[in-house]
């Protein structure tokens, strides 16, 4: 803290760029031997607040507002060395049914569902194989952490103690992070795949999106308050111990990798990772609790949309291979009606196409004619 000969030279308001955060009281000084000194506190802290305000009145010093500083204007989609996105000419396909295709179209946006309960259904989503798991504690316990104490000399946690709760407080953290992780998938494939049609068509009326990695990186635009990562997925063999012994670089890893049995799946993964700042993605009256209870994980959202210019993404509407002729024409009187703006505009610039899946039929046998 200060003392009274310190020369006070500044005193301002740092604005914070968490969600529902306060801002910080920042006062700076001089000594009398030309130190610099400073000291914060949370504008919370009523009582040093109107201290700190009453001593810039009677010094007529001007309390200055410093707001946070925002992310450039840049790509949504920005590189990342965990995640290994394909070139910009890749085509992928997003397969779906009628009401999530119609769900894209009047929203212009991409849902990115929340990592656990992505898990709720498939128990393998996000999965960190054992021998990474140890590989990673006995990492931690191997480094040289400086004793702790407690500023008298006093040892509160010795180094070996301090490596133990690293490896604790790490396991909560990958725990934690599926609440604030948000997950957007697509399959990789010059073509069609039949079983994409099965799993991920959900009906027989059903489509699917084909565009490009480029289209999406356009589509997706630009933003200065958050960033969204994609990568091709790696299919491990969680039986093989050799396949996943080594490190796990970051808390994305575990969500770049499957198991064997989802190989047909050629996944393109995007994923948007809160960490409780500002953005456009989550309300600002939304908390962010790094490690949230039943009652707190009730608050945060299911998934978020993303903002994605819809014609510049989708290059053709496929139809699925089973669709029924009533649905075909459906789809295609949408897309005729006229109309300046809104859903109807949007759908009449899709290319809409029939599934090649079944394009062939058996002939007919030859008739006898003798």
């Amino acid at each position: 803290m200060f003392e009274p000969q310190d020369r006070i030279i500044s005193m301002e308001v740092r604005q914070t760029d968490m969600r529902q955060g306060v801002d910080t009281f920042v006062v700076s000084a001089v000594s009398v031997d030309g130190v610099s000194k400073s000291h914060q506190f949370l504008m919370s802290q009523t009582d040093k607040l109107e201290f700190f305000r009453t001593l810039a009145a009677s010094l007529d010093m001007e309390i200055t507002y410093k707001p946070h500083l925002q992310l450039p204007m840049s790509p949504v989609i920005e590189d990342h060395p965990t995640f290994n996105t394909p070139a910009d000419e890749q085509i992928k396909w997003r397969y779906m049914s009628y009401s999530k295709f119609m769900s894209l179209i009047s929203s212009g946006s991409l849902w990115f569902a929340r990592a656990d309960i992505l898990q709720a259904s498939d128990p393998m989503e996000g999965r960190v194989p054992e021998a990474q798991v140890e590989a990673n504690n006995e990492y931690l316990r191997s480094l040289d952490f400086a004793p702790m104490t407690d500023g008298q000399g006093n040892e509160v946690f010795s180094s070996q103690l301090r490596g133990e709760h690293s490896v604790v407080m790490n396991a909560r953290r990958e725990y934690f992070e599926r609440y604030h992780t948000f997950i957007n998938c697509w399959h990789i494939g010059d073509v069609e795949n039949f079983a994409m049609w099965r799993v991920y068509g959900e009906d027989k009326n059903c489509l699917a999106i084909k565009s490009t990695v480029g289209n999406l990186r356009i589509a997706l635009g630009e933003s200065n308050n958050y960033r969204i990562y994609a990568g091709a997925m790696h299919y491990v063999d969680y039986s093989d111990p050799e396949v996943v012994k080594g490190l796990m670089p970051n808390g994305f890893a575990k969500y770049l990798n499957k198991s064997l049995f989802y190989k047909y799946e050629e996944e393109l993964r995007l994923v948007f990772s809160d960490d409780g700042a500002v953005s456009d993605l989550i309300p600002n009256d939304v908390k962010y609790h790094d490690e949230p209870d039943d009652s707190e994980i009730k608050d945060i959202p299911a998934g978020v949309k993303v903002p994605v210019d819809v014609n510049q993404l989708i290059n053709d509407v496929v139809l699925g291979p089973d669709c029924e002729p009533w649905f075909i024409e459906m789809l295609r009187e949408l897309s005729k009606r006229e109309n300046t703006e809104g859903l109807m505009e949007r759908l009449g610039m899709l290319n809409i196409k029939l599934s090649g899946v079944k394009d062939y039929q058996i002939p007919n046998p030859p008739d006898i004619n003798w």
